[in-house]
């Protein structure tokens, strides 16, 4: 009885690998591109590749080495073909079938962990809070000046798309923001700068700040413009 027809793995991983190739654009060879010689060994052998191997990594990641990867290997299959009957003998079907279950193996590990490594990129992108101080109200003091008794304004421990609206009087320009554990500190917690504008009653600053290593609690705000004789303080509270 004949033996029941087995399906062409190899082939079929193969015509799946092209056929997701043809959706997307031909790349063009690099200075990171890996060089024939390995193309044809990984070709030939994957068994023997590690999958921490960066040149694995980098075929499966780049359409122009993947596409040369898939013509060599069907260069060898066509060689393979064209050998005598009587050199091929059943136990090189065999080898090659191994191979070309290997093969499938390292290249579908390669694809699924690349995909999970951009899949936890994605988890890891930062994600920005949008806040707005009103300091119109709290005057401009400097050092142990400022009153005890305004209130502090709060920020999140985040990075935080800060809109300032600066004390009446303010001038606009070049402002440099910092963040102080106290008004006698010179490590900033955080610190950032920006021009600000409008005119006297609103002058506005926008400033990023990316105050996600701030532990909770009191900090003081410093604005300093640009030519101005020192800093401005303001009480601060981080949430």
């Amino acid at each position: 009885m004949p033996a029941k027809h087995q399906p062409d793995l190899e082939s079929w991983f193969l015509n799946h690998v092209e056929s997701v190739l043809r959706t997307q654009p031909t790349g063009s060879k690099t200075a990171a591109c890996v060089d024939e010689s390995f193309l044809d060994s990984f070709a030939r052998s994957a068994s023997n590749l590690s999958l921490a191997d960066p040149r694995v990594e980098h075929v499966t990641s780049c359409s122009f080495c993947i596409r040369r990867f898939l013509e060599i290997r069907k260069e060898q299959r066509e060689f393979q073909q064209r050998r005598p009957a009587m050199v091929r003998h059943k136990p090189w079907v065999l080898v090659a079938a191994a191979a070309a279950v290997c093969l499938i193996l390292v290249l579908t590990c390669a694809i699924l962990f690349r995909e999970m490594s951009h899949g936890s990129q994605a988890q890891q992108q930062i994600v920005t809070v949008q806040r707005t101080v009103d300091l119109s109200d709290y005057g401009t003091y400097r050092g142990g000046d400022q009153p005890r008794r305004l209130p502090p304004v709060s920020l999140p421990a985040a990075v935080v798309n800060l809109q300032l609206i600066l004390p009446r009087l303010s001038d606009p320009g070049k402002y440099t923001l910092a963040i102080f554990v106290n008004e006698n500190s010179t490590d900033a917690v955080a610190r950032g700068g920006g021009l600000a504008t409008g005119a006297d009653p609103r002058t506005v600053l926008a400033v990023t700040l990316d105050l996600r290593a701030a532990k909770p609690g009191m900090y003081v705000l410093s604005t300093e413009r640009e030519g101005d004789g020192g800093p401005y303080y303001y009480p601060l509270r981080i949430e």
